[in-house]
């Protein structure tokens, strides 16, 4: 599927590989994702949905042949996976071209449709003629703290009372526990302020150990990374409004690749913004940098976003 280059001593890939992208291999076109990789490092009940993708992403690229790389997908979440049973992936091999290969991918538990998910593969063109966007003016992630730090030196407060307590440490465990996140203005991206401006948040993210050389591993760990913190811009705006949020839940998802070459173990910066709300739906956009200023990727998602009344 590729491979990226390095100058250094080829790493193998760490745990976050191992356990959520890892799939079993149950016959032709179908694979499985034991119970133990649906979890997907967060402290929540239900299956997180960018594990879902990067799994598909995983299934996929399975059936594909040499040569073709991931570039974009479009996918439905459409019943809440249930993080204590496996996940069957079904793959339809749609279309294989001279440049484009098409697939589409069923997730399944109990012998129901979870998710769906259409995914196509391009062949790289060094050569094609490329357009970058200018990279947003942020700090270095060097000068910031991660979210898990942040919300440790908190809780060693003695002077916080119960409530808050409980409230930083289920933050504490929604924090991905394979990557490290570190917000460019914490107090908004932890709703410790309101905004000031548009409903935003940007983070620098990476994964935590090295994920080695191919391509497809940190494909995978940026699509797990993409369903990360987008509906929450939508409170963003909703607390500046004074408005209390209920129920949330990803209803659609899209990926769109502009530069096959980098690394999720590397700094990327990752650039959420809430589009519109309305009829309980909320619509966000999402753009994934590289360190060097690039645009590697561009997301969007609509989700179900109700007001507590």
């Amino acid at each position: 599927m590729g491979s990226l280059d390095d100058a250094g001593e080829r790493e193998s890939a760490v745990a976050l590989v191992e356990t959520f992208f890892e799939l079993d291999h149950i016959d032709t076109n179908i694979y499985r994702a034991p119970t133990h990789t649906v979890t997907g490092g967060f402290g929540f009940p239900r299956v997180f949905g960018g594990l879902v993708v990067s799994q598909s992403l995983v299934a996929a690229s399975k059936t594909v042949p040499e040569g073709y790389i991931f570039h974009s997908l479009h996918c439905y979440f459409v019943r809440p996976g249930d993080t204590t049973k496996h996940i069957l992936y079904i793959v339809d091999r749609a279309r294989d071209g001279r440049s484009f290969c098409t697939r589409y991918v069923k997730a399944v538990q109990d012998g129901q449709q979870i998710f769906t998910c259409e995914l196509s593969f391009h062949k790289e063109n060094p050569q094609a003629y490329r357009y970058r966007p200018p990279f947003p003016p942020v700090p270095p992630p060097e000068a910031l703290k991660s979210t898990s730090e942040i919300l440790v030196n908190m809780l060693k407060d003695p002077g916080i009372d119960e409530s808050k307590r409980l409230q930083l440490e289920r933050r504490l465990d929604f924090q991905p526990k394979a990557m490290e996140i570190r917000p460019v203005d914490p107090d908004l991206y932890l709703f410790f302020k309101k905004i000031t401006n548009g409903p935003r948040a940007q983070f620098w993210v990476r994964a935590n150990g090295r994920l080695g050389n191919d391509l497809l591993v940190h494909h995978s760990a940026a699509a797990f990374v993409s369903d990360y913190a987008m509906l929450t811009t939508c409170f963003l705006q909703m607390d500046k409004d004074g408005q209390k949020e209920g129920a949330v839940a990803s209803l659609d998802h899209s990926i769109w690749i502009h530069e096959f070459r980098f690394r999720m173990d590397d700094w990327m910066l990752y650039d959420v913004e809430c589009q519109a709300m309305g009829d309980d739906r909320g619509l966000v956009f999402g753009k994934l940098w590289t360190r060097d200023g690039h645009l590697a990727i561009s997301t969007a998602q609509e989700g179900l976003v109700r007001q507590k009344l």
